[in-house]
């Protein structure tokens, strides 16, 4: 049997407030194999979406982890490393897909553009290169028109459109683990079901580990 690329042990997160000590995740484990996706379903403030931004190492500075919770990644406690290194991670072997994107993406740029400094910063290459590879990105996610779409901004487009460029986001450098944190939330149903099975088809053909964040099943 093959070790799991992401497994996470006793995951305790907790935040400190004014008011005192919250405790946002108790004791959580899981693991995803190579390819393999996995659905975390759970009511809102149950701590699935706090357990995410642990894996990512983007909690708040008020949060802490507990000293005896794990997160292995391919071998390696992502808590054991330093932010640079996580750096080296996030967003190219890990990729987070966020609830809204239009609050995660920037208003007053290029969609395009912004997928293309998220290749440059993990694959230096030539601006033109990049978007050309942008532009397979918005073909792959389907994308409607999606030549046209590299030059818009976030506000011109549906909410269906800015996820599917989310998506292309995620996907840009290969990730080994795509983590989606709710990704058809403020969708219409039918958009919902689009989106479910454009990351269902992207698995298979990327053979990456997808954890799926949902509210219900």
């Amino acid at each position: 049997m093959t070790d799991p690329l992401l497994k996470i042990e006793n995951v305790v997160v907790d935040f400190r407030t004014i008011h005192g000590t919250v405790n946002a995740v108790r004791g959580l484990s899981y693991e995803v194999a190579r390819g393999e996706t996995l659905a975390v379903v759970g009511e809102s403030g149950s701590g699935k979406s706090v357990t995410a931004r642990a894996i990512m190492s983007m909690l708040a500075e008020n949060a802490r982890v507990g000293a005896d919770s794990r997160i292995w990644f391919d071998g390696t406690d992502l808590l054991e490393l330093s932010e640079l290194e996580m750096q080296e991670i996030r967003g190219n072997r890990i990729s987070m897909i966020f609830q809204e994107p239009l609050t995660s993406l920037n208003p007053i740029h290029r969609v395009g553009d912004q997928v293309a400094e998220i290749i440059q910063i993990h694959r230096p290459m030539p601006k033109k290169q990049a978007m050309a590879e942008v532009l397979k990105l918005f073909q792959e996610v389907q994308l409607p028109d999606p030549e046209a779409r590299l030059s818009q901004y976030p506000h011109e487009m549906s909410g269906g459109q800015r996820q599917r460029v989310m998506i292309a986001m995620a996907l840009a450098n290969k990730p080994d683990l795509l983590i989606a944190d709710e990704p058809t939330t403020a969708l219409d149903v039918t958009v919902q079901a689009e989106i479910l099975t454009l990351l269902k088809d992207l698995q298979k053909s990327h053979n990456m580990a997808v954890v799926l964040i949902m509210n219900s099943p």
